[in-house]
């Protein structure tokens, strides 16, 4: 197989019966698979190299259709190893859908094939359709999501418990099922939102949010600080240490050692840039209340950060 083509194939330049070819190639042979995993590899690199472009910049189509590419799957479904369509409803062709994940201290900005647009947070993971009728998504963890209007396909967002639909509109969406964690934000137009069964079990208005606690849907007014992290902002307000640690080892993938802690229960307001990394976050904390100390994995060669 030419790298012409497997370009083409990863950046979704070919046909249906051209990728179900080139599938069959990289599937048939372990080589093949490992010069596909290689140049993928390269597209990897140019997908988190655009993420750190200037965001008042729009990307151009190029850049787009290697975002696209950079996390495509496409291999691992049709080896049957990867992705599966989580609703009998997907629209995807068997090739089509993708995958990405964002890791820890990162976040990631993509335009999908429908115009709509997408910002993750990290440690999030989006699954869609790489296709322009794709309008259904599947998340895990967060994303702020700004719809393309079209009233005749509604976009869905689904989840581990209920999905988010809408036909152009302007959301956040939270949804952890490790930590059984589910709640959406509306900024703009209207959300509405779905059971298990695919039924409206209510609907939302901007301004508002939705939090599942227990097996209740509670609606409350949104705080617009809680979506600063797409400014690449963590705002703390009025937290104790125990939950701040919480939130920066969500968003910087680091795990956290409080056993030995006595002073937990102080609460904490501030904003921090993502980019300062979590130590500024402690020293800044460790200004304000001296009676705590941490230790990082370079000091004591462990895998944790120790708070005492």
């Amino acid at each position: 197989m030419n790298t012409e083509t497997l370009q083409r194939y990863i950046a979704g330049g070919l046909s249906r019966e051209e990728r179900n070819v080139v599938a069959d190639w990289i599937c048939e042979d372990a080589e093949h698979l490992k010069e596909y995993k290689a140049l993928r590899h390269l597209y990897d690199i140019s997908l988190w190299n655009a993420s750190g472009q200037s965001r008042k910049a729009r990307p151009r189509k190029s850049a787009h259709r290697v975002w696209l590419a950079a996390a495509s799957i496409a291999l691992l479904v049709a080896c049957g190893i990867g992705f599966k369509a989580h609703s009998q409803h997907n629209t995807c062709p068997p090739l089509a859908p993708t995958s990405v994940t964002v890791p820890p201290g990162k976040d990631l900005k993509l335009d999908l094939a429908d115009g709509s647009q997408v910002q993750l947070n990290a440690g999030s993971r989006l699954q869609f359709c790489s296709d322009k009728n794709g309008r259904r998504v599947r998340l895990d963890g967060e994303g702020y999501f700004i719809i393309a209007t079209d009233p005749k396909s509604p976009f869905i967002v689904e989840t581990f418990g209920h999905s988010v639909k809408v036909t152009g509109t302007e959301f956040n969406v939270k949804a952890r099922e490790d930590d059984r964690l589910w709640e959406v934000a509306l900024v703009k137009g209207s959300v509405s939102i779905l059971n298990t069964e695919g039924k409206v079990v209510t609907n939302l208005t901007p301004g508002k949010k939705i939090a599942l606690t227990g097996n209740s849907l509670i609606v409350s007014k949104l705080d617009g600080k809680e979506l600063l992290w797409k400014d690449n902002i963590l705002s703390f307000d009025n937290l104790t240490l125990d939950e701040i640690l919480n939130r920066i080892s969500e968003f910087y993938g680091i795990r956290f050692d409080s056993s030995a802690l006595r002073c937990g229960q102080k609460r904490y307001t501030g904003k921090f840039r993502t980019q300062w990394g979590y130590e500024h976050i402690l020293k800044s904390l460790q200004m304000i209340n001296e009676d705590f100390s941490y230790s990082t994995p370079e000091d004591d060669e462990c895998d944790v950060v120790r708070i005492y």
